[in-house]
C-alpha cells in the first residue's frame, strides 16, 4: 500500500541539510525583512491590487503576476527553520524541479475505498473532491465514534476526516509526552471502527492524527494496526512560512514510509503580511514552499483573520480566489480550501459562510475542500455532517461555473453574513443538533438546511 516516491532521497536529504546550512536570521529581523518588507516590494512590484466588491477575480494577468511575485517570495526568502535560527534556500532549478514533481493525480485509499483526487483548473467542470470531518476540533471521547461515523455516512464525502480527541480512556493528553502515542492509539481504533459501523469499506482513505500534538502523535499514529499508508497524514508550517524540527520529522516519516502528505499554512491577515494583497502572495508562496520543504503531495493555504479567524471573512475571500487561480495556472500542483466559518450548527449563517468560500474556490480552480472546521475549530463539538453535505452539494453544483457567475452568487451571500462573524454565533454542538442514536439532523437543524436549499433554488437558480 505505499505511495510511489515523488522525491528523491537526495533531494530530501538536500532540504533537511538547509535547515543546518543556511544563513543564521534572528526570527524578528525574518519576520521584519523577509516577510513584511519583502511583500510590500513585491506588491507594488507585481501590482498585485483588488477592486473592492469583488470576491473572485477573472484577471488571469493578475493571477499570473501573483505567481511570479509568489515564486520569488520562495526564492529570496525561503524558509525559516525555527529550531536551528536558519533560512532554507532554493535555488530556481531546484524549486522548479519540486514542483514539476507534484503529483497532477493522486490514488488515495485502496480497493473498494480507493479514490482519485484530481488536479482542476478555474471554472473547470471536474469533480471535485470533498474531505469530510470536524479536523482540529475538540470533541469528546464519549461522542467521538458516533460523530465520526456521521461523517462517513454521508454519500458525498471521499475521504473522511478526524476530529481532536479531548481524552484518551479518560486522560488528560499531554502534549509531548508518552500520552500522545496513547492518543494516536485510542483514534486510530475509534476511526477504523467508525468505517465499519457507518458501512465504508475497509479501504476508505481517513484523515490520521486529527488529535493535534507534537510529531510525537503521528509516528505513533501511521504503524502497525492503526492509520495505514493511503490515509491522510499532516504536517505544516507556522506562520509566516516558518518550519519546526516536528514537521520535518513528520515529512521524513511520511517519505520513509511511502504514506500521503498533506501539508497546510495559514497566513495571518492583518499581521507580518498585511491585508488581502499581502495574504495572496502569503497563500501562493504557501503553496509552493510546502511543496518543496515538507513534500507535500497535496496542500492547503488557509488563511486565519486576526480577530475573526475564520477564512470566509470577506477581506480573505479574494486573496484565496486569486492563490487558487495563481497555482492552478502556473504549475501541476493542486490546490484546495479549508472551510472554516465562524458560526455554528443550527445556524444560517454557517451555511452562507461555507458557501461563499466554496464557491470561491471551485470556480477559481480548487481540486479539494476540507470541510469544516464549523465555529473555526474553538468550541468543543460544535460540528455537524450537515456543514459537509451542503458543501459537497455547492461544490458539485459550482463545478464548470464562470468565476464571473460565481463572483455575483458570492458577493450577494456575503452581503448575508458581513459583519455578523463576531460576536460568533456558534449554534449547538453535536450532541444536540444531532439524534445520537440515527446519526441523523435534528428536526430543527434539518427545517434549517432545507430552508436554505431552497433559497439557493429561487435566489440563484443552483438545485441542490
Amino acid at each position: 500500500m505505499k505511495k510511489p516516491a515523488v522525491d528523491s532521497y537526495d533531494y530530501i536529504l538536500s532540504v533537511l541539510d538547509k535547515a543546518e546550512t543556511g544563513p543564521i536570521v534572528e526570527e524578528r529581523t525574518w519576520d521584519k525583512e523577509y516577510i513584511t518588507k519583502k511583500t510590500r516590494e513585491l506588491i507594488k512590484k507585481y501590482d498585485i491590487t483588488f477592486n473592492k466588491g469583488i470576491m473572485i477575480s477573472d484577471d488571469d494577468a493578475l493571477a499570473d503576476r501573483l505567481f511570479e511575485a509568489s515564486m520569488e517570495m520562495a526564492l529570496d526568502s525561503g524558509v525559516y527553520c525555527i529550531n536551528t535560527k536558519r533560512r532554507m534556500i532554493w535555488e530556481r532549478d531546484e524549486l522548479q524541479g519540486a514542483i514539476d514533481r507534484a503529483p497532477s493525480e493522486l490514488k488515495v485509499g485502496y480497493g473498494d475505498g480507493a479514490h482519485t483526487i484530481k488536479r482542476r483548473d478555474p471554472e473547470a467542470n471536474g469533480n471535485v473532491t470533498i474531505l469530510g470531518g470536524a479536523y482540529g476540533t475538540p470533541v469528546r471521547e464519549e461522542n467521538f465514534r458516533q460523530m465520526v461515523t456521521a461523517y462517513a455516512k454521508e454519500p458525498l464525502v471521499d475521504i473522511v476526516e478526524t476530529p481532536s480527541l479531548a481524552t484518551a480512556w479518560g486522560r488528560h493528553i499531554r502534549i509531548d509526552s508518552p500520552w500522545e502515542a496513547i492518543a494516536a492509539k485510542r483514534e486510530a481504533e475509534l476511526v477504523l471502527e467508525a468505517i465499519k459501523l457507518a458501512g465504508r469499506p475497509e479501504g476508505t482513505c481517513v484523515a490520521s492524527g486529527g488529535t493535534s500534538g507534537t510529531d510525537i502523535i503521528e509516528l505513533a499514529a501511521t504503524s502497525y494496526d492503526m492509520f495505514r499508508q493511503t490515509d491522510w497524514h499532516h504536517s505544516s508550517f507556522v506562520a509566516e512560512n516558518k518550519v519546526s524540527y516536528a514537521d520535518l520529522t513528520r515529512a521524513v516519516h511520511y517519505a520513509n514510509t511511502g504514506s500521503i502528505s498533506h501539508t497546510f499554512c495559514d497566513p495571518i491577515y492583518g499581521g507580518y503580511l498585511g491585508g488581502t494583497d499581502g495574504v495572496s502572495i502569503g497563500c501562493a508562496s504557501g503553496y509552493i514552499l510546502l511543496r518543496a520543504t515538507l513534500f507535500g503531495d497535496t496542500m492547503n493555504a488557509g488563511p486565519a483573520h486576526t480577530t475573526v479567524a475564520a477564512d470566509t471573512h470577506p477581506d480573505l475571500l479574494p486573496a484565496q480566489a486569486l492563490a487558487i487561480q495563481a497555482i492552478s495556472r502556473n504549475t501541476p500542483m493542486f490546490t484546495s480550501a479549508h472551510i472554516r466559518p465562524s458560526a455554528g450548527p443550527c445556524t444560517k449563517q454557517v451555511l452562507y459562510e461555507v458557501a461563499a468560500l466554496c464557491m470561491t474556490a471551485v470556480s477559481s480552480g480548487a481540486s479539494f475542500l476540507k470541510t469544516i472546521q464549523t465555529t473555526t475549530g474553538r468550541h468543543m463539538g460544535h460540528t455537524t455532517p450537515v456543514e459537509v453535505r451542503f458543501c459537497a452539494q455547492v461544490a458539485h453544483a459550482t463545478e464548470g461555473m464562470s468565476r464571473k457567475d460565481a463572483n455575483e452568487i458570492v458577493c450577494k451571500l456575503v452581503s448575508k453574513y458581513e459583519g455578523k462573524q463576531l460576536p460568533q454565533n456558534v449554534g449547538k454542538p453535536f450532541h444536540e443538533a444531532y439524534n445520537l442514536d440515527t446519526l441523523e439532523p435534528t428536526a430543527e437543524w434539518q427545517g434549517i438546511y432545507e430552508v436554505v436549499c431552497e433559497e439557493f433554488k429561487k435566489e440563484f437558480n443552483m438545485v441542490l
